[in-house]
């Protein structure tokens, strides 16, 4: 009987540790449901980083900008036309940094205490991509 028992409690345990990293996940990174067709990836790095790209058929840069902005509160509500950087003091972020490295691959830094998260979003012919890179220090 404390067989049966011992193993619900890791059945449990397990079952709740998904809960919250799927939630985190959903908090964290684009989902599914964010656009109709989009088929994203993610890995982890060696230096501990998470890395997710994303595909999003027949996207332009916009689109996704305004996906990618409700995972992080410390994106402008609008997408910046230019360079822009400024401090930000929202979830302990200390700066975010735009950078258009042309008219349709944008970089965006946005620094932490605890790390860097970088987003780039490269607009192409049929489709645009994301990559967000979660970087602990």
């Amino acid at each position: 009987m404390k067989k049966a028992i011992l193993i619900l409690s890791i059945i449990a345990f397990t079952s709740n540790a998904s809960a919250e990293e799927d939630t985190s996940e959903k908090k964290n990174f684009v989902t599914e449901s964010d656009w109709k067709g989009v088929k994203c990836k993610k890995h982890y790095e060696d230096d501990g980083s998470s890395v997710q790209e994303c595909v999003f058929t027949n996207a332009n840069l916009l689109q996704v900008y305004n996906i990618v902005k409700k995972i992080d509160p410390n994106l402008k509500n609008e997408l910046p036309t230019k360079n822009l950087e400024y401090p930000s003091t929202k979830d302990g972020c200390i700066s975010v940094d735009y950078q258009y490295k042309s008219k349709n691959h944008l970089y965006i830094e946005l620094s932490y205490n605890g790390g860097v998260t970088y987003v780039e979003i490269i607009e192409n012919k049929n489709n645009t991509q994301s990559k967000i890179t979660y970087s602990p220090d």
